[in-house]
């Protein structure tokens, strides 16, 4: 591993005490100082280790130590406050990219279960074209999606989740994989279907009308 150079910068904070009374009073720290015991740059390598690339907090501290030198060295712990902090610092930025898609004209709209810790929350994903939107909750329902994406009102492409049943149905877009996956299931059960199949393979102007979301349903 190539070496690596840390900084490191002492702050001092006096304390004035007051001669008659004795009151003190501590200096504040400027503006952009940290209060940890470690930078932005730091909380950030740690982070990134941790979240995007899912190295468990020893290793992420054990791999800034050997990059950085013993004094970059941070604790399991120090590195759980340091989330705390990046969630806090990033969510002015994640609740105007929340905004900007609960105001885009069209949205792609998923949700999955995964394992966090033992426990299976539900991921829910909303994809604009130009951003895309992640949120985790305790259960897959209608009061999940309303604060997630309440009060979004352009077109909604999603699965036949009933969740989704209040939105504008002449602004409602089928998942063409779920299509898909139930008209091959419609041809699996009856050999009467195959008419069916060879129609989904290659759609006809009606089917496609129907299924254009920038125009009501016929």
């Amino acid at each position: 591993m190539p070496e690596g150079y840390a900084f490191f910068t002492e702050y001092d904070m006096y304390a004035l005490i007051r001669a008659g009374c004795g009151a003190s009073r501590l200096t504040e720290l400027l503006c952009g100082i940290p209060a940890g015991c470690a930078g932005a740059h730091l909380q950030a390598a740690l982070r990134l280790l941790t979240g995007r690339h899912r190295l468990g907090r020893r290793y992420a501290g054990e791999l800034i130590a050997a990059r950085f030198g013993e004094k970059a060295a941070s604790t399991d712990g120090t590195i759980v406050e340091f989330e705390w902090k990046t969630s806090e610092a990033l969510k002015p930025a994640y609740e105007e990219a929340l905004e900007a898609v609960r105001k885009a004209e069209e949205t792609n709209v998923h949700e999955t279960n995964c394992r966090i810790k033992g426990r299976k929350p539900w991921l829910g994903v909303a994809a604009a074209a130009l951003i895309v939107v992640i949120r985790i909750d305790k259960d897959r329902s209608k009061a999940a999606w309303h604060q997630f994406l309440g009060g979004f009102s352009g077109i909604l492409c999603t699965d036949r989740y009933e969740a989704y049943a209040g939105h504008a149905l002449h602004l409602r877009q089928c998942c063409w994989s779920h299509l898909k996956r139930a008209i091959k299931a419609l041809v699996d059960a009856s050999a009467a279907a195959v008419g069916v199949d060879r129609w989904s393979v290659k759609p006809r102007p009606p089917y496609c009308l129907w299924y254009n979301p920038r125009r009501p349903f016929p």
